[in-house]
């Protein structure tokens, strides 16, 4: 689907409106949200579906996306998580921002973490599967087998580790 998102500039202002694809194809910055949900002690990662323009099949946050234009960037997570893994979750914390360069995405992530103990529903168009992990398998899986997983995740895993963890 093609929704318009707001494009920003490095203070973070609204400077244009305009639909997705454009924005991705001439590579202006604009606003992610990513969640790690947390059931218990370990936290949801999910297997990007194969359908995806970017880095399909790979492991990443418990749900991420685009932040529609005229939402704040914890609106955008909140309705990415029902999108893509069917629940609700609760006591929604900030963790932290990154900005990321890359050849496919020029953003700004936001991070949080939140908890939730519903069964998930996964939307198939947007994820192939979900897994439950704790710090230790988490930590080596990172170390292990950094490339089954999308950059956006690791460098906000590593940067963030502490505060995930808290």
């Amino acid at each position: 689907m093609d929704e318009f998102i707001d494009v920003i500039n490095e203070k973070e202002e609204i400077t244009a409106t305009k639909k997705k694809s454009f924005v991705h194809k001439n590579h202006l910055l604009h606003r992610i949200s990513c969640v790690f949900v947390f059931k218990g002690n370990e936290f949801y990662i999910q297997k990007r579906s194969m359908l995806k323009r970017l880095f399909p099949g790979r492991y990443t946050f418990s749900a991420s996306g685009h932040v529609k234009s005229g939402e704040t960037t914890l609106q955008g997570i909140k309705r990415e998580l029902q999108e893509e893994l069917g629940i609700k979750a609760s006591g929604f914390g900030y963790v932290g921002k990154l900005r990321i360069r890359h050849p496919e995405e020029n953003i700004i992530a936001y991070i949080y973490k939140a908890k939730s103990n519903q069964k998930i529903k996964l939307r198939k168009t947007e994820v192939r599967s979900a897994v439950l992990v704790s710090n230790v398998e988490i930590n080596r899986l990172v170390k292990t087998e950094k490339n089954t997983f999308s950059p956006v995740f690791i460098k906000s895993y590593i940067k963030f580790k502490n505060k995930i963890w808290a």
